[in-house]
């Protein structure tokens, strides 16, 4: 609780701050309309001198000979001696200087046309100068007098002590009648204020248990005793609703945190506390809440990531000192004003659903990865044996036919890929070119050679690709490629024997009178490369026609 002794010392500081502020903002007031009120009084001196000068000037020309240099040059002589100017010149209407008098004028003839005034102050501040137009003393030339203006100087004196009697006078008058003023309507009704919501700090539920004094003057006064009014509602409110509901917050299961406007948390039950595992709310030093949403991945403070999804419950990822935590976390906002806005967000720790279900999606990714394997294995051996009982088949002959052996190729890169050989399958040829031989050797050549070529080339799921074009109307060549799939997150050794399908597919090009021209195998992949027979009878059939 806060004591009430620094409580009306921080009021009465109050109070004399107003009180200062007051004086000085008095002072500054009164030292301001004094200067404006001088500076207006120096103003008309010096436009009262420049008219005696005239009229002194007017005095001492002679009318009959005013329009004669020598006797303008006499008159400013004399004037000189007598003290009645300190100095002068004399410009022609080109603005050249024609003769000096006395002290020598600070305004050159450029100035006087720049700003056109008539009053002009001289370097010296107990001198000002005069500018005199032909014709204004019946002269033709231009006329500037150096005048002394100690008069004005003293008068500016004499009023600067004025100012500064009459702004200490007022400052001191309005500071203390600002001082009781404010002690009076300000800093005691506030002190009643800060009394009552230390009470109701206190003991919210029995804050009316002092009676209401009468209020004070002005508003603050009433909002003193309506203040003291409202203990009583508040410590009703407090008994029947606030407390039940603090008493539920804190033996909830689910974390629930309340967010301001700014994003910082202001409130947190021990649930939530015990999720995030340390101290949620320590004021703006608070490191933000951070989480990772596990459907996109994406890290943000929790406020932004509920906000982004507007209060939609979506599993999270919460970080703690002493591990990840899992949570579904949804969010309401309350207030209509976005600025005063409150989010409350409540979230439920599911660390323990979360990790069986991962760790039942990795047995079942195991499970799935093994029947892949199973059945990788099983076609290669069943490829295997179809290359043994083609090694073993006797020496019977066929009917030749002529015919396209590409889709026997398509064939069997199907039902690789189906079952895990291949990652990808490429076929350049959309259409082949026609060969001639027995179609169980053709297909026996086809389906052998890739075999040869995915068997040699060791790792599977591996990229195969087939090109199929005619050499000539006797030959046709066909091209297979294995090389390991660079997209296969892993990558396991093949099972077939490469040398019993080497051996197979030689027998079956010797039986189709094929030839096989290449086959090269490195680390990147295996290249083979065969040539079979094509269908002779096309150049009859073309010049036939």
């Amino acid at each position: 609780m806060a004591d009430p002794h620094r409580s009306r010392g921080i009021f009465a500081s109050l109070a004399m701050l107003v009180a200062v502020a007051t004086a000085l903002a008095t002072a500054a007031a009164t030292l301001g309309v004094m200067w404006w009120v001088s500076r207006s009084d120096a103003s008309a001196h010096l436009v009262r001198l420049h008219a005696e000068v005239e009229r002194v000037f007017e005095a001492a020309i002679d009318p009959r000979f005013q329009s004669k240099a020598d006797e303008v040059n006499r008159v400013l002589d004399r004037l000189v001696v007598i003290e009645a100017i300190r100095g002068g010149a004399i410009f022609d209407d080109s603005g050249h200087l024609q003769q000096t008098f006395g002290e020598v004028p600070d305004t050159s003839f450029q100035t006087i046309e720049h700003d056109g005034g008539a009053i002009f102050p001289a370097r010296d501040p107990r001198r000002v100068e005069f500018y005199y137009p032909p014709g204004s003393i019946g002269t033709p030339v231009h006329l500037l007098a150096r005048v002394e203006a100690t008069s004005t100087t003293a008068l500016e004196r004499d009023s600067a002590e004025r100012r500064v009697l009459f702004a200490l006078v007022g400052a001191a008058t309005a500071g203390l009648v600002a001082f009781f003023l404010a002690h009076w309507t300000v800093a005691a009704p506030l002190q009643r204020i800060t009394g009552t919501m230390e009470r109701i700090a206190a003991d919210p539920g029995g804050a009316e248990a002092d009676a209401p004094r009468i209020a004070a003057l002005a508003e603050v006064g009433d909002l003193a005793a309506t203040l003291e009014r409202f203990r009583g509602a508040l410590a009703d409110v407090w008994r029947t609703k606030v407390a039940v509901a603090d008493a539920i917050l804190d033996r909830s299961p689910f974390g629930v945190l309340q967010f301001n406007a700014e994003g910082a948390a202001t409130f947190a039950n021990p649930a939530a506390a015990e999720l995030f595992e340390r101290e949620v709310v320590r004021g703006q030093t608070a490191q933000p809440l951070v989480v990772r949403d596990l459907a996109t991945g994406s890290v943000s403070p929790l406020r932004e990531h509920l906000l982004r999804h507007r209060g939609a419950c979506r599993s999270v990822e919460v970080p703690s000192p002493t591990g990840q935590r899992y949570a579904v976390a949804g969010s309401l906002t309350v207030g209509a004003d976005p600025r005063n806005a409150a989010t409350i967000a409540m979230l439920s720790d599911v660390t323990e659903v979360h990790l069986a279900r991962i760790d039942a999606e990795t047995r079942f990714a195991t499970g799935n990865a093994r029947l892949r394997s199973a059945r990788r294995r099983e076609l290669e051996l069943k490829l295997t044996l179809e290359a043994c009982i083609a090694l073993m088949s006797g020496p019977d002959r066929e009917e030749e036919e002529r015919l396209d052996a590409l889709p026997f190729a398509v064939e069997w890169l199907a039902g690789a890929k189906e079952a895990g050989l291949a990652a990808e399958t490429v076929v350049l040829a959309a259409e082949g070119p026609t060969v001639q031989g027995p179609v169980a050797d053709l297909k026996a050549v086809m389906r052998l050679a890739l075999l040869v070529s995915y068997a040699r080339c060791g790792r599977a799921p591996a990229d195969l690709i087939v090109d199929a074009k005619g050499i000539n109307f006797d030959t046709a060549g066909v091209t297979i490629r294995a090389q390991p799939a660079a997209s296969a997150e892993a990558h396991e050794e093949v099972v077939a024997d490469w040398q019993v399908a080497f051996a197979a597919l030689r027998t079956a090009i010797r039986k189709a009178n094929g030839q096989l021209s290449e086959f090269t195998a490195t680390e990147e992949g295996t290249v083979l490369r065969l040539v079979l027979r094509g269908a002779a009878e096309r150049m009859a059939t073309v010049k036939a026609r």
